[in-house]
């Protein structure tokens, strides 16, 4: 059952009134649309006869059908902009009234009021596989997590490395298989996305996301294979570079295997890449005790918001 409130002069409409209460709903009429919040109701249609009424429903948190008393573009446009799901026009039948009014209440038939799940925060050592649900979104708190492709040979492609800050988001099972897995020891949180669309800097991290997986398509569209490497080293030393007086240090460990996946060649012609670009002063390899780590004389600033 839903509860429809009618606000007007809607006194021409009792046989409609009787269909919807014989559909089992609950029918409600005030006259003045100024009483509006004091009668519950999950749908309301509002009856509009000039511009100067919408001001009234433009804050209004419940769904709202506009009738229009007069043929007026103005009144139609105002009802819009005030947020009306639809508008009906003075003269519109009673039975297309109903099938309007019939169809706006399925729309939100399954958009009951549901339990959130809360976030939940999970650890992973370097090497694990993450698996995600459907309906869950990843977010990084600590670590990076490596983002490939794998196909059904086993063959695959690196498409990213995500940091701190970053979300990621399940694949469906396809011929292809996007595989997680923690590239260091890593903290995450776990949501559904009705949780996380509801989280006020969701629009930054959805941008920074869709801003890194477009960089890597197009470094992965390079035609050189020079140019397809230091440009993915220069997406890491923007994502996770460290300033030193050798240039930028990329602070992520990154093996020859993983660069050949990210950019579509093998781990010889890789390693004889990187070999060129050192005796041209590109780069060079710096000692950490985490292991070797690349530091780029040149490198291809950028800003895609990585840490929104």
């Amino acid at each position: 059952m839903k509860r429809i409130l009618f606000a007007g002069d809607f006194k021409a409409y009792q046989k409609f009134f009787e269909a919807l209460l014989d559909a089992g709903h609950q029918v409600s009429i005030v006259a003045d649309s100024r009483f509006l919040s004091d009668t519950p109701s999950d749908l309301m249609v509002i009856r509009i006869n000039t511009v100067e009424d919408t001001t009234l429903l433009s804050h209004q948190t419940c769904p709202w059908l506009a009738w229009c008393s007069a043929n007026l573009p103005e009144l139609q446009t105002a009802a819009y902009q005030a947020g009306a799901l639809s508008v009906i026009m003075e003269g519109t039948p009673a039975e297309v009234f109903l099938q309007i009014l019939l169809r706006t209440l399925d729309r939100f038939a399954d958009k009951r009021e549901r339990v959130i799940e809360p976030a939940v925060q999970r650890r992973y050592q370097k090497g694990d596989v993450i698996l995600l649900e459907n309906d869950s979104v990843l977010e990084i708190q600590q670590g990076i997590v490596a983002q490939t492709m794998v196909y059904e040979d086993g063959s695959g492609v690196l498409l990213a490395l995500c940091g701190p800050q970053q979300m990621i988001v399940p694949h469906p099972a396809d011929t292809c298989y996007i595989q997680l897995v923690s590239h260091t020891d890593s903290v995450v949180i776990i949501r559904t996305w009705e949780s996380l669309l509801r989280t006020p800097d969701f629009a930054d991290k959805l941008r920074a996301r869709l801003q890194q997986l477009e960089a890597w398509a197009a470094i992965q569209a390079r035609p050189h294979l020079d140019q397809r490497v230091t440009g993915i080293l220069s997406l890491l030393a923007e994502q996770f570079g460290v300033n030193t007086s050798q240039g930028r240090l990329v602070d992520v460990r990154i093996t020859h295997i993983q660069l050949a996946l990210a950019v579509g060649a093998t781990r010889t012609t890789i390693t004889r890449t990187l070999g060129d670009l050192r005796r041209q002063g590109v780069l060079s390899l710096v000692q950490t005790p985490d292991g070797e780590r690349f530091c780029l004389s040149r490198w291809e600033h950028g800003d895609h918001c990585f840490h929104c």
